[in-house]
């Protein structure tokens, strides 16, 4: 048995009676998605559902947060049934806020399983919330065979943006008293001032510390390097959730820029740089950064080759 604290854990949020209504058949998807995760990244991957994982017995409602506290991200099968129930509601909502308390990107994969008119029409959080994502239409495979190539492509396409999560989780790697992250460059000083997220003025690194593009082709902008600051909570948990989170985003805008980390902890700063990986610095990106960190903590400079 895989010890529990290895399993990449998500949650599979859907309404018991469309399964039953059609025969267990998103009981047989959700297996099927296990088993197309763990063939593309032999990562022990468990997507929980209900009716198998809450024993007998279980307070259910305190299971089910149990549950979405360690799950990384959520899988939602929308249908009008699924609107209406006050379970889904409770499970989407929850997992909302728990991540948005943690500093984390509510990461959903909304699954459209049946037509629901309301999400054209959003009038309460929950079909806002799915309104406002990108989400799946799988309406043409509930009656189609899971043995067929067509579903078999769609579950493999799922698989593979979940992969994709995975892969993002697994890049970094902080230990309980040291930062380390593969392909990174991690430089540490000794730091009298201890910063807050309340200050407006960030300090300016040492320019010995900042590592240099190589020169690009025709480049049409100068590339820029964002170095973002976070100061220890003292929560290591939480400030390994957040340093993922945040790397995360930052690799998910596709472009020439340049980014960095500059951590405070126990008096010590630590910047960690990425010459192997890039973003592109945008209105977009530091909407995000700024719901993440609660404030703009962050400098931009531009890169001036050596």
């Amino acid at each position: 048995m895989p010890n529990q604290e290895n399993i990449y854990k998500a949650f599979f949020s859907y309404m018991r009676q469309n399964d039953q209504h059609d025969k267990g058949k998103l009981s047989t998807l959700r297996k099927l998605i296990e088993a197309e995760v763990w063939a593309q990244t032999a990562v022990n991957f468990k997507l929980f559902q209900d009716q198998e994982d809450i024993a007998w017995g279980e307070n259910w409602k305190e299971r089910i947060k149990e549950v979405l506290d360690s799950s990384r991200f959520l899988i939602a099968i929308i249908t009008p049934g699924y609107l209406k129930s006050e379970t889904c509601q409770f499970e989407f909502e929850y997992f909302i806020h728990k991540k948005k308390e943690l500093g984390e990107d509510d990461l959903i994969l909304p699954l459209l399983y049946i037509e629901t008119g309301e999400l054209h029409k959003p009038h309460n959080f929950l079909t806002a919330e799915i309104a406002k994502r990108e989400w799946l239409d799988w309406r043409d495979l509930r009656f189609a065979s899971f043995d067929s190539v067509k579903a078999k492509r769609k579950i493999e396409s799922l698989a593979m943006r979940i992969s994709d999560l995975i892969a993002r989780e697994r890049d970094i790697d902080i230990h309980k008293n040291s930062i380390s992250i593969p392909n990174s460059v991690i430089t540490e000083w000794d730091e009298e001032w201890q910063p807050s997220f309340e200050t407006a003025e960030i300090p300016k690194l040492p320019a010995s510390l900042y590592v240099p593009l190589a020169q690009e082709e025709a480049p049409t902008h100068p590339p820029k390097q964002i170095t973002v600051t976070l100061l220890s909570t003292g929560d290591f948990e939480h400030d390994r959730r957040r340093i993922k989170t945040g790397y995360g985003t930052l690799i998910s805008f596709h472009g020439r820029d340049r980014f960095s980390f500059h951590v405070f902890e126990h008096g010590k700063g630590h910047l960690i740089d990425f010459p192997y990986d890039s973003t592109r610095i945008d209105v977009e990106l530091l909407s995000r950064l700024k719901k993440l960190l609660g404030g703009e903590s962050w400098q931009i400079e531009e890169i001036k080759f050596q």
